[in-house]
């Protein structure tokens, strides 16, 4: 971070590459929005070169980054008015799987669990996408989200049986597109 501060653009550019696309990931979690994810994860990496020169490494770069996405998505929140607000882009992700059949399956699966993860209570979202999808321990997690561990953890066992019940009747097809045969 001192170098970010001192303004290396090579040390400038390896954060970008390191903490852009999760960083958005979160965002899209809590937004369900991928135009607003944009914005939030702006927002988010201009206030960490904001905070560069006086960085303390009291948390780890990418927690405080979506520490910082989640409490901009809860102001976001309470400048809107009341009501939720639709999940219209779902972001597919790369397959380099030959066969047309297997990348088609697999991204019926993706968007099948994409889906169903987007139905969720958005503090489970939030908490599935932090733990399941980058990875974070359950300390850091309910660190981002700024809640015990304990708490992080229920949250996660609610949202495992909530998409358990939504992803009942696609069970088999969504083990098909999570197959590499």
């Amino acid at each position: 971070m001192r170098q970010v501060a001192a303004g290396d653009k090579r040390a400038c550019r390896t954060l970008l590459d390191l903490y852009l696309a999760s960083t958005w990931r979160v965002a899209l979690a809590c937004t369900g929005r991928a135009d607003l994810a944009d914005d939030l994860t702006q927002e988010a990496l201009a206030r960490l070169w904001q905070v560069a020169p006086k960085w303390q490494a009291r948390a780890r770069v990418s927690t405080w980054l979506y520490r910082v996405v989640k409490n901009l998505w809860i102001d976001h929140l309470r400048k809107q008015r009341p009501g939720g607000e639709a999940v219209d882009d779902i972001a597919e992700l790369a397959d380099d799987r030959a066969d047309p059949h297997d990348r088609y399956q697999a991204l019926q699966a993706g968007a099948t669990m994409a889906q169903a993860v987007a139905q969720l209570p958005p503090r489970q979202r939030i908490a599935v996408t932090l733990y399941y999808f980058e990875d974070l321990s359950i300390d850091d997690g309910a660190q981002v989200m700024d809640i015990g561990a304990d708490a992080f953890q229920s949250l996660i066992a609610r949202a495992r049986k909530g998409l358990k019940v939504m992803l009942a009747d696609h069970r088999q097809d969504l083990m098909e597109g999570l197959t590499d045969e």
